[in-house]
């Protein structure tokens, strides 16, 4: 499953504004695959951007509630 630009266009203001290099459409894009994949994140293809990037934006949005309960 991939979010595609005008699919997050719709949801973009529900997201903390982008830092870094990697975008947070990227981002979602990374997680979608982790969770299909049923794979670690260091198992994320290089496309996404590096592994530990993904994995501390991702520990940061679930600590700031941007996830939900996760």
């Amino acid at each position: 499953m991939t979010i595609i630009q005008e699919q997050y266009d719709r949801i973009v203001h529900l997201f903390p504004t982008q830092r870094g290099k990697i975008s947070n459409l990227d981002m979602l894009n990374a997680f979608l695959y982790v969770a299909e994949h049923g794979c670690k994140m260091a198992g994320t293809p290089t496309r996404f951007g590096k592994w530990y990037t993904i994995y501390k934006r991702m520990n940061r949005w679930a600590r700031n509630g941007v996830l939900g309960d996760c």
